[in-house]
């Protein structure tokens, strides 16, 4: 285009002006991004205790002659202490193993973390059997019925 005819086109306004107010309103955005940061730290240790225990309710198969019986199960892991139940676990991103004591044995458990799926051998120390496997699933405790 020849320069004449740019020269007759409206030209936009490119100025720009701060609206009146702007300091404060920069302050008081930054005042209350700043209450906000506070509340995050003060409420993270609150929710970092309630998830810092965990109770489950497990039900799984325990193999009888007759085929089986379904048991529950309520069980409590502690992260902080890697424990379930008071027994030491080994505690993963996907995985919970503990080893519960019984007499005459011990159980030895897996729980998957993202499904639930809970695998329990039995392992009886006379030797006079064969180890038994219980499976089952796990998930987190509602709230109490009674």
């Amino acid at each position: 285009m020849p320069p004449t005819v740019l020269a007759a086109l409206p030209q936009p306004n490119l100025t720009v002006t701060a609206p009146v107010g702007t300091a404060h309103s920069f302050e008081g955005l930054r005042m209350w991004f700043a209450r906000l940061v506070i509340l995050c730290f003060a409420c993270g240790p609150a929710l970092a205790e309630q998830d810092r225990q965990v109770t489950l309710v497990c039900r799984y198969l325990y193999p009888t002659l007759a085929g089986g019986e379904w048991r529950d199960a309520n069980i409590k892991v502690d992260y902080e202490a890697r424990t379930v139940d008071g027994a030491a676990a080994a505690i993963s991103d996907g995985e919970i193993a503990w080893t519960e004591s019984a007499s005459g044995g011990h159980v030895d458990w897996k729980l998957n973390r993202f499904t639930g799926r809970v695998l329990g051998r039995i392992t009886f120390t006379d030797g006079s059997r064969f180890p038994l496997s219980l499976e089952g699933t796990c998930v987190r405790a509602g709230e109490r019925k009674f």
